[in-house]
């Protein structure tokens, strides 16, 4: 009898743990593959407007997934914020926790939403503020057209 309950006890918590599992790869995010799209509407929004911009696409945590430089645009790279989407600044207090806080996209960066959920962020520049901006849109809706 003992050995009946342990059985059904590790395979009730096997197939918890295993549907757990499988909801967290089910959720939205910001593929390599999404992140080449978005960066692709985006320069042809600025080609469209005669621009040459930098985009720059980040993930839900802020951190980076693709960069891509025209021809011609400004030479500056992705910005990044000193770590705050760690829990501070790496080189005065350590790396602090990896977790996802809300609100960690860099400055400027437009949201990307699939499915309802902020999966991370597009940022542009190059353009002026309202041009990057716009650009920045036009990747966030081609991550939200689907693949």
């Amino acid at each position: 009898m003992r050995f009946c309950v342990a059985f059904l006890a590790a395979t009730l918590s096997t197939a918890i743990a295993a549907d757990s599992a499988s909801a967290q790869r089910t959720a939205p995010a910001v593929s390599s593959a999404t992140a080449f799209k978005m960066a692709q509407a985006c320069i042809a929004y600025a080609r469209a407007h005669n621009g040459a911009v930098n985009v720059s696409i980040y993930n839900e945590r802020g951190e980076l997934v693709h960069f891509q430089r025209m021809d011609g645009a400004p030479p500056q790279g992705p910005s990044f914020s000193s770590g705050p989407q760690y829990g501070g600044d790496p080189f005065l207090n350590g790396p602090g926790p990896v977790v996802a806080i809300p609100d960690t996209s860099p400055v400027d960066a437009v949201p990307v939403v699939i499915n309802g959920v902020t999966v991370g962020s597009a940022q542009a520049a190059g353009m002026g503020d309202e041009g990057d901006r716009a650009c920045a849109k036009a990747a966030a809706d081609a991550a939200q057209a689907g693949p």
